[in-house]
């Protein structure tokens, strides 16, 4: 079974669930790909577009580089202010042997909110299955960026404390609000299960990683 790692900073456990009335505004830039087949990549890119628009309470808005193909590096985001969200996708091959390869799509939401990355990666062992599965790990990256929206003027300010320390046993708790999830319940130590809606449970590992940005993330496993 291909590990699913999914990466979130710690406001995703703080903050209530709530969606705001207005929807939220979102700069799309594409796809970054360093793979040999670019009409994949430009199919992907044209598809998560399509899935963006296609999810209730979004304003989409397109910044693609180039609309034609993939971007090869990060794009330059700055054009996008401080009231958007800067989304993007990235896609990587990784060779096993010569006819094994597993796919990494990792899809990136800057927000305004608190100037961090959320991100969610998976791992797959085709192209089409990202395609396939792209809109719903678009709307489990999206949903509680809603909420911190929602609650940002009230409950989520932006903090200039760049020494500030999160800890796991301050996650400790039982946690709602999640589309899929009839609740989250975080164990002392990082440890902890998820209760889905339909009756299934899955266990999770917590773990403080330093993100890209050298900002504390934590890491689900």
């Amino acid at each position: 079974m291909n590990k699913i790692r999914t990466f979130f900073t710690v406001l995703f456990f703080l903050i209530a669930a709530h969606i705001s009335a207005a929807p939220l505004q979102i700069d799309y830039y594409g796809v970054v790909s360093s793979s040999s087949d670019m009409n994949m990549s430009k199919m992907a890119q044209d598809i998560f577009y399509t899935q963006l628009n296609s999810i209730d309470n979004l304003k989409i808005l397109d910044k693609r580089p180039d609309v034609g193909s993939a971007s090869k590096s990060i794009p330059d985001t700055s054009s996008s202010g401080n009231s958007k969200v800067v989304f993007y996708a990235e896609i990587s091959e990784e060779r096993i042997d010569e006819s094994n390869v597993i796919w990494n799509c990792r899809f990136n939401a800057k927000t305004p909110f608190d100037g961090k990355i959320y991100s969610k990666q998976d791992k797959y062992d085709s192209y089409y299955k990202i395609l396939t599965n792209a809109k719903t790990s678009i709307e489990e990256l999206l949903f509680p960026l809603r909420q911190i929206a929602a609650k940002a003027p009230e409950e989520a300010p932006v903090t200039t404390n760049p020494g500030a320390v999160f800890s796991l046993e301050s996650l400790a708790g039982t946690w709602a609000g999640e589309p899929y999830a009839d609740k989250i319940v975080i164990l002392r130590g990082g440890r902890g299960f998820i209760i889905y809606k339909n009756g299934a449970t899955m266990n999770i590992s917590l773990s403080i990683v330093n993100g890209m940005d050298g900002k504390k993330e934590i890491l689900i496993k």
